[in-house]
């Protein structure tokens, strides 16, 4: 495993996403994506606060992206349990912690239209570049290159690795 990024360097990033969100709108609702999205959640809440006094309504959707954990699924599922705060919001910051093929980002950027007209925005702590085709308001603070399994700051291999601090690439011989 291999430090790519230190634990000031995401508090950074997210310190930018942090002001991202409260540039935005006042009426608007947070929606992780759940697991991955609920740790930068949690951090943004707990800045969003302390900067600027602000706390948002949320609604979490859950989100089944990973087959075996390692290997993006091609049609992701998504539950949402209570959708009565993204109803009553015109707008929706969805937060996730990484945007990879972007397959899931499309699928619950399809779920909060059928809802209803919203204004969307995306953001999650890194962005792999590929075509992944969404045309959202969108921003995240790290770029990433290549294919490389990224853990730690809540994101993991199923739920090892999570509670890392900063970010880690992992070996192909940890992923195994």
């Amino acid at each position: 495993m291999k430090k790519i990024y230190s634990k000031i360097e995401v508090n950074k990033a997210i310190n930018k996403i942090t002001d991202y969100i409260y540039n935005i709108k006042e009426d608007l609702c947070l929606l992780p994506i759940l697991n991955g999205g609920f740790y930068l959640w949690m951090k943004l809440s707990i800045s969003l606060y302390k900067k600027y006094g602000t706390i948002y309504r949320s609604c979490f959707l859950n989100s089944f992206s990973y087959g075996n954990n390692a290997c993006s699924v091609k049609d992701p599922e998504i539950f949402c349990a209570d959708i009565s705060n993204i109803e009553s919001s015109s707008t929706i910051v969805i937060i996730d912690d990484i945007i990879d093929s972007g397959r899931t980002m499309k699928k619950v950027i399809n779920f909060v239209r059928e809802i209803g007209n919203k204004e969307i925005y995306i953001t999650s702590l890194l962005l792999r570049r590929f075509e992944n085709n969404i045309k959202e308001n969108s921003f995240s603070p790290i770029i990433i290159e290549d294919n490389a399994f990224i853990v730690g700051s809540g994101m993991g291999l199923g739920e090892q690795y999570r509670d890392l601090e900063g970010l880690y690439e992992l070996e192909q011989s940890d992923i195994s």
